[in-house]
């Protein structure tokens, strides 16, 4: 066999080997290759969000710099269940002065979109909040409005929620409405004609200090549940907390709430999420917690009374630096998955995009903690997902310098189904024998051998011609 024959087949096993199906310990295995979001380039795209239709299309928004004319401005592009892109990407805002940035977007029932996003000097002072509707063709449904009636300072930070009682809740943080600092408020919308149910209202009952960062989850009876970060109510920086309402009125149901237990330092950025099982699962960042910088934690609770199911739990296993910028979505079975930016090299660079799956009925860790992100040179950060069916989700995040021009947005789709827990059996202990902790990114045996074989076949080469 001459030189060339042993350079055609070394490189098609190169091939095959860098384009693995990545088979997880948890049911699940990835579903083609990562693959690129955005087809603008130039300077930076970022702050993403996905969310699924139901009938398996989706669709991802980002803030993109300089491509509507004017720094930042919100676009978005629509999938087929295939991953192919349905369309072009598309503005979604008008305005277009300043910045619009940090946009969420949401699905309503009858397959209509919204995006809604903060905007700098549209309201006539700092940041506001504003919003768009679209049909499922991608027009637009009126012209972008105004979500909050309160313009003094900044309004920012939007989430949003679609109950299915033809509303839906648009929730926010503002500075100086409460009376002291950041404080949260929220209004409802009916999602027939898009207009205002009765006026904004407060979320936080404490209102010392700041509250900031907003996050909101819709029940499956149409309650709803609002949660945030909060300046020194909890004794010592800013702590997690939490209140249900009424999807009827809009009313308190019951008091705020703490959600996290361990206070020392800083617990933030939160995110909730109402689960099937009418349980619902609160995450957040806390610093010093795991020993290193920040680490993600977080509480299963009960939504009939809002009790605490277990004990908080450390999310990410990998606890060097810092492991944060989280997101979270449930399965139809209540099962959930969260996923974060983990920095200090865990992928062998610099940030990368893990992801670990519970379940949502003790909160027990489902496999172990995965690797997302292929591209792991430089960082890739702020990551999102969404949920279409027990058997397949996505993940999408911002990645730097992969496509030669700063930030841009990269997506995983994943398949399979739920590993089954096994029942432990009530045997003795034995004394355990130190074995080797598995690799976060670990592949699947057949893999394993995979690349067993091509170092196999890379030194049989070496020494053929060597």
């Amino acid at each position: 066999m001459n030189f060339l024959n042993y350079f055609c087949i070394f490189f098609i096993f190169t091939i095959v080997l860098l384009n693995p199906t990545l088979c997880l310990d948890n049911g699940f295995e990835t579903e083609g290759q990562e693959f690129h979001v955005n087809n603008y380039t130039a300077n930076a795209q970022a702050h993403q969000q996905v969310k699924y239709f139901a009938d398996g299309y989706f669709i991802v928004v980002w803030e993109s710099y300089g491509q509507d004319g004017d720094e930042y401005g919100i676009f978005a592009q629509m999938f087929e269940s295939d991953r192919t892109k349905r369309g072009t990407e598309f503005q979604v805002n008008d305005y277009t002065s300043d910045r619009q940035y940090r946009p969420v977007v949401a699905i309503f029932p009858s397959k209509k979109f919204i995006v809604v996003w903060e905007s700098n000097g549209q309201d006539g002072s700092g940041y506001g909040i504003f919003a768009q509707v679209f049909d499922f063709d991608r027009t637009k449904i009126g012209s972008e409005f105004q979500v909050n009636e309160y313009t003094n300072s900044d309004q920012s930070g939007p989430a949003i929620a679609i109950l299915d009682n033809d509303k839906f809740i648009i929730t926010w943080q503002t500075e100086s409405q409460d009376g002291n600092g950041g404080g949260i408020f929220a209004q409802a919308f009916s999602s027939l004609d898009y207009s205002k149910i009765g006026s904004e209202f407060q979320v936080n009952t404490y209102t010392t200090n700041s509250q900031y960062n907003p996050t909101i989850s819709a029940f499956a009876n149409n309650d709803y549940i609002i949660a945030w970060e909060s300046a020194e109510q909890d004794g010592s920086g800013y702590g997690i907390f939490s209140q249900v309402f009424s999807g009827a009125d809009h009313s308190k149901i019951g008091s705020e709430f703490q959600a996290n237990d361990y206070t020392t330092d800083q617990q933030k950025n939160a995110v909730v999420l109402a689960l099937p099982n009418d349980n619902f699962m609160i995450a957040w960042s806390s610093e010093g917690q795991d020993g290193s910088y920040a680490g993600v934690y977080a509480q299963l609770f009960s939504g009939a009374d809002q009790s605490k199911i277990g004990s908080e739990f450390q999310v990410s296993n990998y606890t060097d630096g810092s492991q944060s910028y989280h997101a979270a979505a449930s399965f139809p079975n209540s099962n959930f998955v969260i996923t974060w930016t983990s920095d200090n090299g865990q992928d062998g660079s610099a940030d990368g995009i893990y992801a670990q799956m519970f379940s949502g009925y003790d909160a027990v860790k489902i496999g172990s903690e995965f690797l997302v992100n292929n591209y792991t040179f430089s960082d890739q950060e702020w990551p999102d997902t969404a949920v279409f069916s027990n058997t397949e989700f996505i993940i999408v995040w911002e990645s730097h310098n992969q496509g030669g021009s700063d930030w841009e947005v990269y997506a995983q789709m994943y398949q399979g189904e739920f590993s089954p827990t096994p029942t432990p059996t009530p045997t003795p202990t034995p004394t355990p024998t130190p074995t080797p902790t598995p690799s976060s990114n670990d592949t699947s045996f057949s893999n394993k051998i995979a690349i067993n074989l091509f170092l196999i076949f890379a030194i049989l080469i070496f020494y053929h011609f060597f």
